[in-house]
């Protein structure tokens, strides 16, 4: 799924083409003396996207359309502004029109199919749209398009063996980035076979994710959650520190992880802690993402004293406490909290915190309180970051 500025620019390049085309080929023939006008046409639809104008520009692009029936371009992008808006029929209409005509080159017909596929998968008609995507991975002109197109479908079907297959072909003609999202597509079969009961099948499936040239911490994070479940604390830590090594953003998912253990009275406090302060000594930037933690993260054990350290030095930011204390109906009076003010505040900040944000996409600026291993709105995967405190509002 496009962002929206990635959208416009998209609108904007195929509309720039289109201009050019059409003036060109105006140009060209003398016998029209509207040149000036239909440039003037073009480019004032042209501003209309660049302002964000979308209902307007589209108007001036289909009165163009409509003016010259033989516009391919003019068609393919009204087609195209149609289905971004929502109004799908009317897309597959002009589309469907555009593949109607006689003499049209291989190339045109190709750029045809690949906007009527795209509309059908806007439409939800994944098997129209999986069928012509197929037809146009066999070409060459169309291949990448029509196999992220496949990728797309059957991620929103979550059909992953399926994707394992487009991602693969996608790769002899694009490598970039494949590699690196084939091993969460394992990582969700082995997620659908733990909700089956199945941890062989599930194990099998992590296997194959860690051959891969992945950096994602995912399959070490879910084979300690395995072993968690097994009742194996000590090799489920060493997994969660591999994962930890491999992707930081996990700080707050894995700490959450040991927190349970330790509340379950599998791991001491004191042991804990230790771990904590391993973890912190050998990763630099934990300590501060340690500190945004032990005050957005309700689960952690108050008896830690890391925890409680951790708290105090985030409260300790300029104006923090001057901030805070009057919620719990204290004044600031320049000394430090004891250990009982310092829990009772943590935990008024805890709670005031409840519904916030803890992640953003570093592609397109989606908040979320959970982690995504694909992001909801861009759809791209492993761009979750932890929000740092001053978006948290636990700093200036």
């Amino acid at each position: 799924m496009q962002t929206e500025p990635t959208l416009l620019i998209g609108l904007l390049f195929v509309a720039a083409a289109a201009a050019g085309w059409a003036v060109a080929r105006y140009t060209a023939k003398s016998s029209r003396p509207s040149t000036d006008s239909l440039r003037e046409d073009y480019f004032q639809g042209l501003r209309l996207l660049l302002n964000q104008q979308t209902d307007q520009a589209l108007k001036v692009f289909t009165r163009l359309a409509e003016e010259d029936r033989n516009t391919f371009e003019a068609h393919l992008l009204v087609g195209g502004l149609f289905r971004r808006r929502g109004e799908v029929d009317r897309a597959i209409r002009i589309h469907e029109s555009l593949l109607a005509r006689e003499n049209l080159t291989t190339a045109r017909r190709a750029e045809a199919l690949h906007s009527l596929a795209q509309d059908f998968e806007k439409a939800g008609l994944f098997d129209r749209a999986e069928e012509l995507y197929n037809s146009l991975a066999e070409s060459t002109s169309h291949r990448a398009e029509a196999l992220r197109g496949l990728v797309s479908l059957y991620e929103q079907e979550r059909d992953w063996d399926k994707a394992i297959a487009a991602r693969s072909r996608l790769e002899s003609v694009d490598k970039q980035h494949q590699r690196d999202v084939i091993p969460h597509y394992y990582c969700e079969l082995a997620q659908t076979a733990l909700a089956n009961g199945d941890t062989d099948s599930a194990r099998a499936h992590l296997r194959t994710a860690r051959k891969g040239r992945h950096k994602s911490g995912r399959a070490a994070l879910m084979r300690g959650e395995i072993a968690l479940s097994m009742g194996e604390t000590d090799l489920a830590f060493r997994l969660f520190d591999r994962a930890l090594e491999r992707q930081p953003a996990l700080f707050y998912e894995i700490l959450a992880q040991m927190a349970r253990v330790s509340k379950s009275n599998a791991m001491p406090a004191q042991r804990f802690d230790d771990h904590l302060e391993t973890l912190i000594r050998r990763q630099s930037g934990l300590r501060e993402r340690l500190e945004i933690a032990s005050l957005i993260e309700p689960d952690l054990p108050e008896e830690s004293n890391v925890i409680l350290r951790s708290a105090g030095r985030c409260l300790s930011a300029e104006g923090q406490l001057a901030h805070w204390l009057p919620v719990i109906g204290e004044a600031d009076s320049g000394q430090r909290l004891d250990v009982e003010g310092l829990k009772r505040l943590r935990a008024t900040i805890i709670g005031a915190l409840a519904e916030s944000p803890r992640y953003r996409c570093v592609e397109c600026g989606y908040d979320s309180r959970q982690f995504n291993w694909q992001c909801p709105s861009c759809k791209r995967w492993d761009t979750a970051a932890p929000l740092d405190r001053v978006v948290l509002g636990l700093g200036n």
